[in-house]
């Protein structure tokens, strides 16, 4: 008994996001569900919905290994530096070197997804777009989320320029700015792909290997961003701006919509991947 209070003791804090992301959809889900007690539907006969249940999955994953070659790498690379970063922090507080080499870290990855993110936005403009397409739920649940990144970007943007003096604080600045921007070009890039279909079931499939690519960075994000939330001291600089008390209900108000940003933008890069490169009628 002892040993499993001292894990769940441990595990809290790991679990908690998780809680909030449950959370969220429920309430989605549960919208939806209210909005829709009492509307008649058309009555669909026997045999075409027994069809639809006999569909099987099917992934296409042409004109995708390229994208999915470089997102195993940036994950393989978010697994390494967590590792070594937990394994050099195991039994003392992390030190300069350490908040240095992780924050160097995420923001080379946001770089690159900001690149990624142009250029697949650039790509996708030749596919068809049809306003009355689209993931609804899914948009207005990354909406929600995405405030949470705004706000925790914009309050950890303020602390650090204060001192921009110490390589801790202009890292720090660079990766909220940089959060900032990429999070907000995610979100209309997936606004606008999740509206985007081909006319014809063509070989051409413009931006795929991008989509690909940012399926798994997002990936390798939420990672990062769910272990970053068992150590409180990657944000020195914020903590002592705001006060404990403060920082703290801002991070644990704020971190949990960040980590569901990630998951939910990784989940409908892959709808858009999956749907966007066929004809409107079949998706």
């Amino acid at each position: 008994m002892t040993v499993f209070l001292v894990s769940t003791a441990h595990a809290e804090k790991f679990l908690y996001p998780f809680i909030v992301e449950y959370s969220l959809i429920a309430v989605a889900i549960v919208l939806i569900i209210w909005l829709n007690v009492g509307r008649r539907t058309s009555t669909v006969p026997a045999n075409v919905s027994r069809n639809h249940s006999e569909k099987e999955l099917v992934l296409d994953c042409q004109q995708a290994t390229a994208g999915l070659f470089f997102g195993v790498l940036v994950l393989v690379g978010t697994i390494a530096e967590l590792i070594l970063f937990f394994s050099a922090t195991e039994s003392e507080p992390p030190g300069k070197p350490e908040i240095i080499i992780s924050n160097a870290f995420l923001f080379t990855i946001l770089v690159i997804s900001m690149i990624a993110t142009v250029s697949a936005f650039y790509r996708i403009r030749k596919l068809q777009h049809c306003a009355r397409a689209g993931l609804e739920m899914d948009s207005a649940l990354l909406l929600v989320a995405l405030v949470g990144v705004i706000i925790h970007a914009i309050v950890s943007i303020i602390a650090t320029s204060t001192n921009l003096a110490e390589v801790i604080n202009v890292l720090l600045f660079l990766r909220n700015m940089a959060v900032l921007v990429q999070a907000s070009m995610q979100t209309l890039l997936i606004l606008d792909g999740s509206r985007r279909y081909s006319d014809v079931d063509a070989e051409e499939k413009p931006g795929r290997q991008l989509l690909m690519f940012l399926v798994i960075a997002n990936m390798s994000m939420w990672i990062f961003s769910t272990f970053e939330v068992l150590n409180l001291e990657v944000n020195p600089t914020q903590r002592q701006f705001y006060g404990n008390l403060t920082w703290t209900v801002i991070s644990n108000l704020c971190t949990p919509l960040n980590i569901f940003f990630r998951f939910h933008s990784m989940a409908c890069f892959f709808e858009i991947w999956k749907k966007a490169y066929k004809p409107i009628a079949l998706t």
